[in-house]
């Protein structure tokens, strides 16, 4: 096996032997990418971290014990104490940490920030291996260390965040996580909650916690029962003895018109076309929780879709029908305004050194007003704040790197 060996410090006294192959960009896209299923599930299998394969390579890092006790908590805890071998290995003199599961060329561009070597650093990675970073950063937590680099790399990656579900969502939600990217996180986890339809599988195991997608599906189910609430309020409304038409029913050009008998016609006819809509979009008999396979955008586009007439518009002419006579006395108009939005505005979101015919357009997660630990209202994905403090996990304030800057036009 050829062996390559890489010296970041002249008086190293610790050798990295990082093993896991980097899975190129052809093999990720030609593998099981994450894809929706035929049932509106994600599935993450091919993307995120590389599938290990055989080294074709061995590469060995030389690098500094005190740069990596000083960047790396995990590496203090293994080479500053005794209670490890390696610590007492290193006592001794050099010591040889292999790192079998984490990929060389990722951990070269670390250890190049780690030991200060600013020219080797690459000013523009690709996502596969930003992720690939994420994953290391998070597994010795060097996101401190990283911090301002990652907010370079994300913003001259090229093309644009995910707008639907796409094999790039887990891999960028990965990376909003780690590096605490909350504009990112929160745009992301706003396409989950929109469009997928079930349970969201991390397959390849990558450092998104699990009460993240657990949130992530919460906030689904949550939506999707708002809307079907509404739905179901209106059928309850005009099934009701009440009586909601309150068109004058006895026109010149119509006498002897009852208009007790005609209004409750006019809303059996709304009742009817609204309860026939709603079957017809899949939404009523109304599903039921989990709502696995229903996307909370199939539910916003059904209700936006629905046929909803009144008698009254069929039984005046123009010239006789009051003025707030409707297609349905406004009942769609009102179904559509209280279900909660499942499109939003768009704005352009243009990031320094990305082309504006590359630039992306962001649905505007504000304003928002949290719910419940991690969930925010309707219009805006997760705060990543409220998930971490309902994880008891620390968290500072939401990052954007120093020395990059994110223009919203």
């Amino acid at each position: 096996m050829e062996k390559e060996v890489v010296s970041f410090d002249p008086d190293s006294d610790l050798e990295l032997i990082p093993t896991a192959e980097k899975q190129s960009l052809e093999s990720t896209e030609t593998a099981s990418a994450p894809t929706p299923t035929s049932d509106g599930e994600l599935d993450s299998s091919g993307t995120g971290a590389p599938t290990p394969a055989t080294p074709t390579k061995e590469v060995r890092f030389l690098v500094s014990s005190k740069h990596m006790i000083l960047a790396s908590p995990v590496f203090r805890a293994m080479l500053q104490h005794n209670n490890f071998k390696e610590g007492v290995a290193l006592s001794k003199g050099a010591v040889v940490v292999p790192l079998p599961d984490d990929e060389p060329a990722s951990w070269k561009i670390i250890l190049e920030v780690i030991h200060h070597n600013t020219r080797n650093i690459p000013r523009q990675i690709d996502l596969q291996t930003m992720t690939n970073i994420a994953v290391l950063v998070d597994k010795y937590q060097l996101d401190d260390l990283l911090l301002f680099h990652a907010g370079i790399w994300v913003n001259k990656l090229k093309g644009c965040l995910p707008q639907r579900l796409d094999p790039d969502l887990f891999s960028w939600l990965c990376i909003s996580w780690v590096f605490k990217l909350d504009i990112e996180f929160r745009h992301l986890t706003r396409i989950f909650i929109q469009f997928s339809s079930g349970d969201i599988k991390n397959d390849q195991n990558l450092p998104i916690p699990d009460r993240v997608l657990q949130s992530i599906e919460t906030h689904r189910q949550n939506e999707i029962k708002q809307s079907l609430d509404v739905i179901d309020t209106f059928i309850e409304r005009y099934q009701g003895p009440n009586s909601y038409c309150s068109t004058p029913w006895t026109p010149p050009h119509a006498p002897g018109v009852h208009d007790r008998h005609a209004r409750f016609a006019c809303d059996g006819t709304i009742l009817g076309t609204l309860l026939k809509s709603a079957a017809e979009k899949g939404l009523y008999p109304l599903p039921k929780l989990p709502y696995q396979g229903l996307a909370f955008d199939e539910v916003t586009r059904g209700v936006e879709e629905f046929t909803i007439a009144s008698l009254c518009r069929h039984k005046f002419d123009n010239n006789f029908a009051p003025l707030d006579v409707q297609d349905s006395h406004g009942v769609h108009e009102d179904l559509r305004s209280q279900t909660p939005l499942g499109s939003f505005p768009t704005k352009a979101h243009t990031r320094k050194g990305v082309s504006q015919a590359a630039s992306c357009h962001w649905w505007a997660p504000f304003p928002y007003a949290f719910r419940a630990p991690g969930i925010t209202s309707s219009g805006a994905g997760l705060d990543q704040h409220s998930v971490m403090v309902s994880m008891q996990v620390p968290h500072t304030t939401p990052r954007v790197a120093s020395g990059t800057t994110r223009d919203y036009a």
